[in-house]
């Protein structure tokens, strides 16, 4: 038997059309209700267009050290995600090269263990 899971975003805007606040929740989120968030990145594989879709927002006060952290700890995430879905350490491991320079460089809360 499948089963439909759903994750949905809301997105607060300004009157410029600004990111102010970001919720999220999702059938399998492990809690009720809405959780903020101060930044998301959604990308899609689109096959037939052989391209990646995606969608990256950030709240608008979102301090300079969480953003570095985000994106610090996205590449560990997008690193497991090589090793998890094509097997391939390899690759793996130039991301978390690629993150480790990152960390180094912005001196990232959390990104020296990924």
């Amino acid at each position: 038997m499948t089963r439909i899971a759903e994750l949905t975003v809301r997105v607060h805007l300004d009157e410029e059309a600004r990111p102010q606040r970001i919720e999220w929740s999702g059938t399998d989120a492990g809690f009720p209700g809405w959780r903020s968030c101060e930044a998301v990145n959604l990308t899609l594989w689109d096959a037939p267009g052989q391209r990646l879709c995606g969608l990256g927002l950030w709240a608008e006060n979102t301090p300079l050290a969480d953003m570095q952290a985000y994106l610090c700890q996205s590449l560990a995430q997008l690193a497991d995600l090589g090793r998890r879905a094509i097997c391939d350490e390899a690759l793996a491991a130039l991301i978390d090269d690629c993150r480790a320079r990152l960390a180094a460089h912005v001196a990232c809360r959390g990104a020296a263990s990924g």
